[in-house]
């Protein structure tokens, strides 16, 4: 299965539709799939999934529900954590930060995000 993800994110090239770029224009893909790509969403599930579990593990007794753990809202990109006090946010967020460094990855904590 690995196998055959690799072959599908390999050498992409995609064309710009834009009117001041030529028609036969192409721009290469050297890192991660492209835009609208079928297997994104999915490939995206799997990497989140590890923060989703550390998440878990780290605090077993989060919850938005009250009935089973919720610590963490997850809609493709987006990231809801969920925490029964300041405190606990706040350690929540400092285990996603070093989920994100170890992972290669960046949190928006920008203007319009909260």
């Amino acid at each position: 299965m690995l196998a055959v993800i690799k072959s599908l994110t390999k050498s992409l090239r995609v064309r710009v539709l834009h009117p001041h770029i030529p028609v036969d224009d192409y721009v290469d893909i050297e890192r991660g799939l492209a835009e609208g790509s079928a297997l994104s969403s999915r490939l995206y599930a799997i990497f989140l999934g590890s923060l989703l579990r550390k998440l878990r593990e780290n605090f077993p007794t989060a919850q938005c529900t009250g009935v089973q753990w919720i610590g963490a809202l997850a809609y493709v990109e987006d990231l809801c954590l969920c925490a029964d006090s300041a405190a606990e946010l706040n350690k929540m967020i400092t285990v996603a930060q070093h989920w994100a460094e170890d992972y290669r990855a960046k949190i928006n904590y920008g203007a319009g995000k909260s």
